[in-house]
């Protein structure tokens, strides 16, 4: 163990044998020095083990961000044809601000690795003083032992924290993927309902202007005309409102994206299916297969483990310098002139006579505690919100495939039987307008439970791999009608 690197004088006097054994750890210290610093930093910016924490959780492969100039070809040619979720999430992981935010504190991370896997620096003292006609010189060099004696340990910890950073950033990375694609699935839900309202302010105005020409020409009261306008006028607020929230989701996508505009991208015109939940015994025992597969690959819950295996090894290295935190060892090299030059070695040793290090072990054991019980905490969250998101994913699906399977059709069928009484002069042009209105409320429902559906699916395989984001709800979001379906 290095202890001291003396400097020789110009006309160096037989060196003393301690003297000699510490040039000798002088120049061990040296080539440990060398060797330490034969780390580097990873070219990828320690994307790899992130890759391989979150590819089984991902369709696309993650990739770091570009810059601008090497993104430009590649986002053209995804945003040529309207945007599926998969193909946003590729295009998050080339620009958007989330991303790069983690992506360079993972560089962060690495760096603190390599500075902590190098042996700590030496410090180097020189002083000149003078005294009559006497003028001395005092070079030295020294090192913290405790630092050089605890240095595996320190880097044991660094690197324990390194990939605690790793599983944060593959978390961050899952919930930035669950985020895009349920913005995606908002933003054509909202553009597919905004469409609808079109449609339902077109009935509303033909309503309105045969109502109009009807009441003139005295068949009909001023009331029914009134009615007709304030249905229209109902439609009218209808379509404000979905084009407000067309104009929301979007925006919310284009800055998840990392877009500088809307309109660099197209959407679809509606949604495709919800996907169907494989079946399931009834009970908690029929989820059990997921809730335990949450437990062995939730990142949440590796990363709590991690955290108490780097808490265990601090405790560790407190219990081990409880009594001595500061120990460093200095070697001297004196001249003055005309006199021989003086040599030796300095030892600093702090006293243990007021603080004999109990705070320090109960802080690293009361961290240790913490830690455990935040890991038994993690547990059980997952469970619970595996359970919670699977039935919240049955429950919206089937809502959704009835809506879609048994509610429109009927509603087609309805209004295939009111066209026949109307050509049989059984119904009204009115009864058909006040049909169309029903069925575009129908419609409405419909796409807003498949948009439920497909965040609950969401919800689920997010679930089954990391804890959601601060903040966010286990519950679906509610399904709303339009305003006009307070007149059915």
């Amino acid at each position: 163990m290095p202890c001291c690197i003396p400097l020789a004088p110009r006309n160096p006097p037989m060196t003393p044998p301690v003297l000699a054994r510490c040039a000798s750890s002088g120049a061990l210290a040296v080539a440990a020095l060398m060797l330490g610093g034969c780390a580097s930093l990873p070219p990828d910016g320690g994307l790899q083990p992130v890759q391989a924490l979150t590819a089984p959780h991902l369709a696309q492969a993650l990739t770091a961000p570009q810059v601008a100039q090497e993104r430009t070809h590649t986002l053209q040619a995804l945003a040529a044809q309207p945007l599926t979720a998969d193909t946003a999430v590729q295009i998050a992981w080339l620009q958007s601000p989330r991303w790069q935010q983690r992506f360079e504190a993972l560089g962060v991370a690495e760096a603190d690795r390599l500075a902590a896997s190098r042996l700590p620096n030496p410090s180097l003292g020189f002083s000149r003083s003078r005294q009559g006609e006497t003028v001395s010189f005092e070079r030295s060099i020294g090192v913290h032992l405790i630092d050089l004696l605890s240095w595996p340990v320190l880097r044991e910890v660094q690197q324990q924290q390194l990939t605690q950073t790793r599983l944060d950033t593959a978390q961050a990375v899952l919930r930035l993927a669950h985020d895009v694609r349920v913005a995606w699935v908002d933003a054509v839900a909202a553009r597919a309902a905004r469409v609808q309202a079109e449609r339902g302010l077109d009935a509303a105005d033909a309503a309105r202007t045969l109502a109009d020409r009807m009441q003139q020409a005295g068949h009909w009261s001023a009331l029914r005309r009134d009615q007709q306008a304030a249905f229209r006028a109902d439609a009218e607020q209808a379509l404000h409102a979905a084009q407000a929230q067309e104009v929301s989701t979007r925006e919310h996508l284009t800055r998840l994206l990392g877009f500088e505009r809307p309109e660099a991208f197209t959407l679809p015109d509606h949604l495709p299916p919800p996907v169907t939940p494989p079946r399931r015994e009834e009970g908690a025992d029929g989820l059990q297969p997921w809730v335990q597969q949450a437990l062995d690959q939730r990142l949440d819950v590796r990363a709590a483990k991690a955290r108490v295996e780097q808490q265990a090894r601090a405790l560790s290295l407190s219990r081990s310098t409880r009594f001595i935190n500061v120990l460093e060892v200095e070697g001297f090299n004196e001249s003055a002139t005309d006199e021989p030059r003086k040599r030796g070695i300095g030892v600093t040793l702090e006293l243990p006579l007021f603080d004999l290090g109990q705070s320090r072990v109960h802080q690293a054991e009361a961290r240790h505690r913490q830690a455990l019980a935040d890991t038994r905490g993690v547990a059980l969250d997952a469970q619970s919100q595996v359970r919670e998101a699977w039935r919240h994913w049955q429950l919206a699906e089937a809502r959704a495939r009835q809506q879609r399977e048994e509610v429109l059709p009927r509603r087609q069928r309805m209004a295939e039987q009111l066209l026949l009484r109307y050509n049989g002069m059984l119904a009204s042009v009115f009864d058909l307008l006040a049909d169309a209105r029903e069925q575009q409320q129908a419609v409405q429902l419909a796409i807003a439970l498949d948009q439920a559906a497909w965040a609950a699916h969401a919800r689920f395989e997010l679930a089954l791999t990391t804890a959601p984001s601060a903040g966010a709800s286990g519950a679906p979001a509610p399904v709303a009608r339009s305003s006009a379906a307070a007149h059915d």
